[in-house]
């Protein structure tokens, strides 16, 4: 594989700040109200060179979200393939929360709302779906394989369970509500997959 040149380190580098600063303007403004100046000011570069990285607005909301998906996927090829697939579930859903909700600054679910309807637009991002969805779906099967998720439980349903952790920003009204802690959110999450898994 050949080492990336000092251009692309600092061009990914860029990116990776842009996408940061993208994300915490959805927080702070939505969509509807950050523009493309408010993120060059924000990173400190011009807009000329910010189009260079992306085209327009709706491409740098939805290269966020992909962003986000992609970490989630990577994640879970991340752990010890040794450990049980149950184990590599739960350490999963445990992740995806923290990563997720764990910062209150990073609450754009009003932004998300937006940004849905564009991202059915673009197939990159059904790909990543798709993708982080089967990978979901062979731990759940090897679970069952393993006698550790009863094996009637539809894995579509539960693999949309898990991607709604990711997906739906209503778990922030119940933070920003005091409806539930952090703390809660995890362990009622772990916990209803904890009595998918038991036996009758």
């Amino acid at each position: 594989m050949t080492r990336p040149t000092l251009k692309e380190r600092q061009l990914k580098l860029r990116e990776d700040a842009i996408l940061d600063s993208t994300l915490q303007l959805l927080a702070q403004r939505g969509y509807a109200a950050m523009t493309m100046d408010d993120v060059a000011n924000d990173v400190g570069i011009s807009k000329a060179t910010l189009y260079q990285h992306f085209k327009s607005k709706e491409e740098l909301a939805v290269a966020v979200v992909l962003q986000k998906v992609n970490q989630v996927a990577a994640y879970v090829r991340s752990i010890d393939p040794a450990l049980p697939a149950i184990v590599r579930l739960r350490e999963t859903v445990r992740w995806i929360i923290h990563k997720r909700f764990g910062d209150r600054a990073f609450d754009f679910a009003e932004a998300e709302a937006t940004i849905k309807p564009l991202l059915k637009r673009h197939s990159e991002y059904g790909g990543c779906e798709q993708m982080l969805g089967s990978v979901l779906e062979c731990l759940i099967e090897a679970a069952k394989a393993d006698g550790d998720i009863l094996p009637h439980l539809s894995t579509p349903v539960l693999v949309q369970a898990f991607l709604s952790c990711i997906q739906d920003g209503a778990y922030y009204a119940l933070l920003r509500e005091g409806k539930c802690t952090m703390e809660e959110l995890e362990t009622t999450l772990i916990g209803m997959l904890s009595c998918q898994t038991a036996r009758g």
